[in-house]
């Protein structure tokens, strides 16, 4: 079994250690209470409680387990198998970003590439992992359709905006893709204005050979107007192509390098175990919520006879 944190390792541990020292202060205060079926069932409900956040805790560390698959190797590059895909989406979620035309397009590409891995990198004036590298399609079309742009929360957030800002997530995490599973390629698709009206200054989205075997930068108008020149500089550090705005979602035809001459890829895969434990999790806190509502209904209760 391996994992696959959402986040830092480390960051995991402190909020578990955090949560395992309340729910430990909690089952103090219980044992001083003297022996009864009420107590009896407050620690059922402890138990119950404290499962469940050890769960979700379980599942934010994402388990799973390592497998393998053969894949057919296309003799046409652009039919690689989608199954060795590894397809990255590298939003701008600025102030002024038009996100909601984003969203439609995004949902078009994840459905071209059935059975890929995907992941959402956004951006505005630094990058954050939206949803990490999985193949959960279905819990993904729920993030997308939330996307939308950031709250300001900075002076000034349209001239600080930064369109080269996900560059090192994106080479961190395009790297590690490659390493997580063998035999895959990875797909860039950088969706964005250029942030025109920006007055950072501009960066690089150089990476790694071999690193993005294809992908496309998407352009959009924002309220400032889109820089189709900042985005093509965009398109030819990535090695992938550049779609002015208005092109339609079906003329992006991403470049993906050839799979070699074998007939077969073997091709790393992972099964993933995250889904198991918060349906678990979900069970024990629905019925921690019904147990709750009904002591609640019932000391409501109690307090009407009370005042008769």
């Amino acid at each position: 079994m391996t994992f696959a944190p959402v986040g830092s390792p480390t960051l995991l541990l402190i909020i578990g250690v955090a949560l395992v020292i309340l729910r430990v202060s909690a089952l103090y205060r219980i044992s001083r209470q003297s022996a009864s079926p009420q107590r009896r069932r407050t620690l059922l409900r402890w138990c119950g409680l404290t499962a469940a956040v050890l769960l979700i805790l379980a599942a934010a560390a994402r388990p799973g387990f390592e497998t393998g698959r053969d894949v057919t190797a296309a003799a046409d590059p652009t039919d690689a198998p989608t199954s060795a895909l590894n397809v990255f989406f590298v939003l701008d979620r600025s102030v002024d970003a038009p996100v909601s035309a984003m969203r439609p397009d995004v949902a078009a590409l994840i459905d071209q590439y059935p059975d890929a891995r995907f992941a959402v990198i956004s951006f505005a004036t630094r990058a954050t992992v939206d949803w990490p590298l999985s193949d959960d399609v279905w819990s993904l079309d729920s993030v997308v359709a939330g996307l939308s742009p950031y709250i300001a929360s900075t002076p000034d957030p349209v001239a600080q905006a930064n369109a080269f800002a996900a560059r090192d997530v994106l080479r961190a995490k395009a790297e590690a893709a490659l390493d997580d599973y063998p035999g895959s390629q990875n797909l860039v698709f950088y969706l964005g204005t250029g942030d025109p009206e920006s007055l950072v200054s501009r960066g690089s989205f150089d990476m790694p050979e071999g690193t993005v075997a294809g992908g496309g930068v998407l352009g959009y108008d924002a309220a400032g107007g889109v820089d189709a020149g900042r985005l093509q500089e965009i398109a030819d550090q990535l090695g992938v192509p550049f779609s002015p705005p208005g092109t339609p979602i079906t003329e992006v035809v991403p470049t993906v390098a050839g799979a070699g001459s074998a007939d077969t890829l073997q091709v790393a895969d992972r099964r993933e175990l995250y889904w198991l434990l918060t349906a678990l999790a979900a069970a024990l806190l629905l019925a921690e919520f019904a147990l709750t509502l009904r002591e609640y209904r019932k000391n409501r209760l109690s307090r009407r006879e009370v005042t008769r």
